[in-house]
């Protein structure tokens, strides 16, 4: 059998999977997906960034894709919690903290932009500001993330805390903001000595392109550990077809596949790779 008829031959079996799947979710009365999305930013910014990958989903399961984003953290937790969603993509502390709610043999890590399982918040200043190391922001104004956020809340509170900073009685006052674009304007603006942000935020803000900020007037004072990135989690009340099915599909995301890099560009995801419940004990104690 030549390498043609091979690749014809796994289309055509790839094809008959949706369609079975489809076919047998439909008689069930499974008519769409919901796809629960964390809101780490506005609500249509997250609506645009994930249409590729509902378009995606829904072409390898024969089945519309209902993007399910709710207007803040509450709102998202409520929904898992009433099992208005069949699955969900989250920052790893939200999915501690829901893991009872989810399908444990159903699990997927995704990576970084940067191919990397794992990520650091850290904690930038304006080079102006005179500030160089963490026991400089007593007496300073930062804004963190979401407060559910692992990198960009949960670790960077402990950090401080390990260096007798208390966000309440050592700090000139704290907010929060959302997405890390927000949170860098801010700093670089002055209207915080400080912000939170993750690693990889970082990072981007140095490569070539368009920037809304010059990342050479910024520095980074500190960074927290290292701790998982997001985790796509199946329902525990989803199908167990439908479940498989949207695993295989996540895993063949490829971001050297010219077809697959634009969707994973676009939701700042480098790819899934399998995990499991015992990944994520640590964070119970990062409260």
């Amino acid at each position: 059998m030549t390498t043609r008829h091979i690749k014809v031959l796994a289309a055509g079996l790839a094809l008959f999977c949706a369609a079975g799947l489809a076919s047998a979710l439909a008689a069930g009365g499974q008519k769409e997906i919901r796809l629960g999305i964390w809101p780490c930013t506005s609500p249509m910014k997250v609506y645009r960034q994930y249409q590729g990958l509902a378009g995606f989903l829904s072409k390898e399961t024969g089945l519309k894709v209902k993007l399910v984003i709710p207007k803040d953290s509450e709102a998202f937790f409520r929904r898992v919690e009433n099992n208005d969603v069949d699955f969900a993509l989250q920052d790893a502390n939200v999915y501690s903290q829901l893991a009872g709610n989810y399908d444990p043999g159903h699990l997927l890590q995704a990576l970084t932009s940067g191919g990397e399982a794992v990520e650091k918040g850290v904690i930038i200043v304006r080079k102006d500001s005179g500030l160089k190391d963490i026991g400089g922001l007593k007496g300073k104004k930062i804004i963190f993330g979401d407060e559910h956020s692992l990198t960009k809340y949960i670790t960077i509170k402990r950090l401080l805390a390990e260096h007798g900073l208390d966000l309440n009685n050592d700090l000139g006052g704290h907010s929060f903001g959302r997405d890390c674009e927000g949170i860098i304007l801010r700093v670089y603006l002055k209207k915080y000595d400080a912000g939170v942000i993750d690693n990889w935020s970082w990072k981007e803000l140095h490569e070539p392109g368009e920037q809304e900020v010059n990342a050479d007037k910024l520095s980074v004072v500190a960074e927290g550990p290292a701790v998982p990135y997001w985790v796509f989690a199946a329902h525990n009340k989803t199908d167990k077809s439908l479940a498989a099915g949207i695993e295989r599909a996540l895993l063949k995301l490829n971001i050297n596949e010219p077809e697959h890099r634009e969707i994973l560009k676009s939701i700042e995801i480098g790819g899934f790779v399998k995990t499991s419940e015992a990944d994520y004990a640590m964070l119970k104690s990062l409260k």
